[in-house]
């Protein structure tokens, strides 16, 4: 029995994201950007092609990228892996090396994830996987790498217009699917010990999990060590600024810079106050850690520094949060 592989666009509609079948030419070859919406041709220039096939019950799809030619050919050379594995030939499959294919891996994590959790926690992470696949164009696990994590962060802010907090949000449900115990093929994995229920995730990673970096400045921190998993730092800020530069040091290291925005808010039409609350995280290696918050603004107006000592367990979250009163002194709590 041959084994179809569908070719998708995934577009923009009056009814939000779609994946819609294209159109083919009288010879087989893609249209470039054309797809059938309801049945009837549309010229779509957003999104990016999908391929499309079954492994027993699971779908999986795969994102092949924007170029129309590339995607057809990725099709035709999938359909053929499918087929042959169909009738019995040991193949590898095109460019992976015996690797995890990323849609494979992300349909393999929904099941189970809708196994063990709430529909809300599988609708968070169907939303942020889609997302991750939308923006990042590797077939393979281990070829994802921290700049691949940086481009995510980035697309979810320029191109899904996500505020701080969803993006962290996000960042996080994609960090967790990659350090996701990866199990071997045709065996169950090991029971866990006496007196526990599950083995603790944050312990197992992926031998391909690229190292976390900071969900909005490209510095990162002091990295953990590979036996231990690293600490989550949330950074929440609110301030009167309309612009000010943060740096957070750990240790006398520089590791987070971003930069604050304020919105003017009006009262009684007469008073003007600027307000801004922020959100963002960044990763802490383990241990006892000295951070020091500085704020400035342009023209040397500004500049205050606050320093706050706190212990970062593996795996755990701490919450920085970083505040103004009326006279724009930093005040600084951390827990």
């Amino acid at each position: 029995m041959n084994r179809e592989v569908n070719l998708t666009k995934r577009v923009q509609t009056p009814h939000g994201w779609r994946y819609c079948t294209v159109v083919l030419s009288a010879n087989g070859r893609v249209k470039p950007d054309l797809v059938l919406v309801n049945g009837e041709q549309e010229t779509h220039k957003e999104g990016a092609y999908y391929l499309e096939w079954r492994e027993g019950s699971k779908r999986i799809r795969l994102s092949v990228g924007k170029d129309p030619a590339d995607a057809s050919a990725r099709r035709q050379r999938k359909e053929a892996e499918l087929n042959a594995v169909n009738n019995g030939v040991s193949v590898v499959p095109d460019g992976q090396n015996g690797n995890r294919s990323v849609a494979a891996a992300v349909a393999e994590f929904l099941d189970e994830t809708k196994l063990t959790k709430k529909p809300k926690t599988l609708a968070a992470y169907s939303t942020a996987l889609a997302y991750f696949v939308e923006s990042c164009h590797k077939l393979n696990l281990e070829e994802i790498d921290r700049k691949d994590l940086l481009k995510f962060s980035a697309f979810l802010r320029d191109e899904k217009d996500q505020a701080p907090r969803s993006v962290y949000n996000k960042f996080e449900n994609v960090m967790t699917f990659l350090k996701a115990p990866v199990p071997i093929e045709g065996k169950l994995p090991k029971p866990a010990p006496a007196g526990r229920t599950h083995p603790p995730p944050t312990k197992v990673a992926r031998a391909s999990s690229p190292t976390v970096p900071p969900v909005v400045s490209p510095a990162t921190s002091p990295a953990a060590s590979p036996a231990t998993s690293p600490a989550t730092l949330e950074i929440e800020v609110e301030h009167n600024f309309a612009a000010a530069h943060l740096s957070i040091w750990v240790d006398d290291r520089l590791t987070y810079t971003h930069q604050l925005e304020g919105t003017d808010k009006k009262h009684l039409v007469v008073f003007h106050h600027v307000q801004g609350h922020e959100f963002h995280a960044m990763q802490v290696s383990p241990g006892k850690h000295s951070l020091r918050v500085q704020v400035t603004t342009d023209g040397a107006n500004y500049d205050q520094s606050a320093t706050v000592e706190g212990e970062f367990a593996s795996g755990q979250e701490n919450v920085l949060r970083i505040n103004f009163d009326k006279h724009r002194e930093m005040n600084l709590s951390l827990q």
